[in-house]
């Protein structure tokens, strides 16, 4: 079987069809989208209970981090940085609206209904984030240094940047619409609310303990 995710190109699909090539595609822009497809994907492969099973426990775990979160009262400005320039950053419509308000934060650009904003240096030193998040696409992220942004015009008078505030991210943990991004969740949520929020342990919160001594 042949997967994939936010699949557009026609002329591969009909040849998939004409060929008789199983398949699935995927196209979630929410947690709850990854979800139903993990579900759709463990019917195809017959293993419906065991993948019900899997998303219970993704549930529970939103539900965990919901409710810590609602204990935030002001939650702070996380800037997510997926390209430097031009700055491309992710809007209302995107799984990282969900992720900084379930970790206690709010998205810099959630009055935007896009999934994928495109914008600039300026527009973000305006909007002056508490925190800023570099997770640059298809860069690893100890290539990425994150003085970087205190190079750039008046990005020095930034609250995160004061408050050095500037973390790089993996972008597998952030970046890909997967049942990772609650691991990616679990640090951003540390990072930001050390006090009130599990550790980072680096541990997959969808794994039973037996699995996770095993990793």
């Amino acid at each position: 079987m042949s997967l994939f995710y936010d699949f557009n190109k026609i002329d591969n699909l009909v040849e998939l069809e004409q060929r008789n090539i199983p398949h699935l595609i995927f196209q979630p822009h929410s947690l709850e989208d990854i979800a139903a497809d993990l579900l759709r994907l463990g019917e195809a492969l017959g293993q419906k209970e065991r993948t019900k099973a899997v998303v219970d426990r993704y549930r529970e775990v939103i539900a965990q981090y919901t409710q810590l979160a609602k204990k935030i009262e002001q939650p702070p400005t996380i800037y997510w940085e997926w390209w430097p320039k031009p700055v491309f950053t992710p809007g209302k419509t995107n799984w990282l609206s969900e992720i900084s308000e379930l970790a206690g934060g709010r998205n810099l650009f959630i009055d935007i209904e896009q999934a994928n904003v495109q914008t600039d240096w300026e527009d973000v030193k305006q909007r002056n984030p508490d925190h800023i998040a570099l997770a640059w696409v298809g860069v690893r992220s100890e290539k990425i240094d994150p003085a970087i942004v205190k190079k750039r015009p008046g990005w020095n008078e930034l609250q995160a940047v004061q408050s050095n505030r500037i973390y790089v991210l993996e972008e597998a943990l952030f970046c890909r619409p997967s049942p990772r991004l609650l691991l990616g969740l679990k640090k951003l949520a540390s990072l930001l609310h050390p006090d009130l929020f599990p550790a980072y342990d680096g541990i997959d919160p969808l794994l039973s303990e037996a699995e996770a001594t095993e990793a």
